[in-house]
C-alpha cells in the first residue's frame, strides 16, 4: 500500500512540475523577443509543426504543449478533440495549426508562410484570458543556412490605429497567405485591417467594414425600415471625432476626395444611425450637407449641429451635445405629418426636446470639420 501512494506521489509531483514548467503569457512576451530558437534538424523547408516544436522546447506553454502532443500523429486537416471541449487541428500542408475552443482556456494559432528567398515566416499566437497580457502574437524569421528562428517584426508592431480603438485583434490563415488586424469600438462597427503576403513581407492593401444595419436619423420608433450597408456601393470611408471628444463618426463614400455620395453614421441608443448625407443623384437625394457649432455655458465641448438637405429643401438635423448624439430633429413635409403641412418636430432624442428645438433658433458657426485620409473598403457581411 505505501508503494503504490509513492507510486501515485511520484506522478502527481511529475504532472506538476510539468505544469509548472508552462509559461504564461506575460513570462513569454518578457523573453522571446530577444530569445533566437535553434530549430535542429530544420533543414530547408522545415513544417509548421517542426518549427512549433522548436518553439514549445525553448517558450513551453500549454496550448502549444497540447497542439505538439495531439497534433503530432494528426493527418493533414484532421483534428483531435478533447472532452474538455477544446480541439487541435493541423494542417501542414497550408502551414497551419491551432487549438481552439468556445470556453475561455488558453488557445493559440500558429502560421508559416514561405519566402521567395528560402527562408521561412513563423508566427504564433497566444491568447490567456486571465493574464495581463491577454493576447500576443511572436514572430519569427527561420533562416534554413543556420536553422534558427530570429524574432522579427510583424504587422500589428507597426500598426497604428488611425482612430485610437479601444482594442484591436489579429488572426492567422487557415488557408490563403493574408494577414487580419481587426479593430474593436463600441461606437463603430468593426474594422478589419487586410494584409496581403508578396513573398517576403505582409503589406496593408484594403479594409473591410463589418456591414451594419441602420436607422434614417434616428427613426427607429416609426415604421421606416433599417438600412442595409451592406448594399449601398460604398467604397472608401474615414473616421471623424466631431467634438473632440469621442463622438466617432463612419464617413462612407462612393469616391475618394469627392463626399457628393457619402453618408456618415455613429452610434446612437442601442444600435446605429445615420446622423448625415450626401446624393448626387436627384430625385430622390440630398443635396447639402452643413455642419455647424455653437457654445453652450457649462459645456467644454461644442454642440455640433449637422443639417441634411434634401431635394425638395426638407430638413433633418442631428444635435451633438456634450460628446454624444442627443437626438434628431426633421423639418420634412408629409413626413409623419397627414396635412402635408411643415412641421419641426424631434424625431428622436435622449432628453429634453424642447432643448433640441431650442437650439436650432441659436447661431450658429461653420464648423471646421478636419478630414483624415480616405482608405479604400469593402463592407462585408457580420459574422
Amino acid at each position: 500500500m505505501k508503494k503504490l501512494v509513492t507510486i501515485l506521489l511520484c506522478q502527481l509531483c511529475a504532472l506538476l512540475c510539468v505544469h509548472a514548467a508552462d509559461l504564461s503569457n506575460s513570462e513569454v512576451n518578457a523573453k522571446w523577443r530577444t530569445t533566437k530558437i535553434s530549430v535542429k534538424g530544420g533543414g530547408a523547408a522545415p513544417d509548421v509543426m517542426t518549427l512549433l516544436k522548436a518553439f514549445h522546447q525553448v517558450l513551453p506553454t500549454w496550448v502549444t504543449g497540447a497542439v505538439v502532443e495531439h497534433g503530432e500523429s494528426l493527418e493533414d486537416g484532421g483534428q483531435y478533440v478533447s472532452d474538455d471541449d477544446w480541439r487541435v487541428l493541423v494542417d501542414r500542408k497550408n502551414g497551419y495549426a491551432d487549438l481552439a475552443s468556445e470556453t475561455d482556456i488558453d488557445q493559440m494559432q500558429t502560421c508559416v508562410w514561405k519566402c521567395d528567398n528560402g527562408h521561412r515566416l513563423f508566427a504564433v499566437s497566444l491568447y490567456e484570458q486571465h493574464d495581463p497580457v491577454q493576447n500576443l502574437l511572436c514572430w519569427y524569421d527561420y533562416d534554413p543556412a543556420t536553422e534558427t528562428l530570429s524574432p522579427d517584426e510583424s504587422p500589428v508592431d507597426r500598426f497604428k490605429s488611425k482612430h485610437q480603438s479601444q482594442d484591436i485583434g489579429w488572426s492567422l490563415p487557415m488557408q490563403g497567405t493574408e494577414f487580419t488586424i481587426s479593430e474593436y469600438d463600441p461606437n463603430l462597427p468593426t474594422i478589419t485591417h487586410v494584409y496581403q503576403w508578396n513573398g517576403l513581407r505582409h503589406f496593408h492593401t484594403i479594409d473591410r467594414i463589418e456591414s451594419v444595419d441602420y436607422q434614417w436619423f434616428g427613426s427607429a420608433t416609426t415604421d421606416v425600415k433599417p438600412i442595409k450597408m451592406m448594399d449601398e456601393g460604398w467604397k472608401y470611408y474615414t473616421i471623424v471625432d466631431l467634438t473632440g471628444d469621442g463622438c466617432k463618426v463612419l464617413w462612407l463614400n462612393k469616391r475618394e476626395m469627392d463626399v457628393r455620395d457619402s453618408r456618415m453614421i455613429a452610434s446612437y441608443k442601442s444600435g446605429f444611425s445615420c446622423i448625415g448625407s450626401r446624393c448626387s443623384q436627384n430625385p430622390p437625394g440630398v443635396e447639402e450637407l452643413y455642419i455647424s457649432t455653437l457654445e453652450e455655458k457649462g459645456s467644454n465641448v461644442p454642440t455640433i449641429v449637422l443639417c441634411t438637405q434634401d431635394a425638395p429643401a426638407g430638413q433633418w438635423y442631428t444635435i451633438i451635445r456634450n460628446g454624444h448624439i442627443d437626438g434628431f430633429v426633421s423639418s420634412v413635409p408629409n413626413f409623419l405629418d397627414p396635412s402635408g403641412g411643415r412641421v419641426t418636430r424631434v424625431i428622436d432624442s435622449f432628453g429634453d426636446e424642447n432643448e433640441l428645438l431650442d437650439i436650432l433658433t441659436k447661431e450658429v458657426e461653420d464648423y471646421p470639420l478636419r478630414v483624415g485620409m480616405w482608405q479604400q473598403c469593402e463592407i462585408v457581411e457580420g459574422e
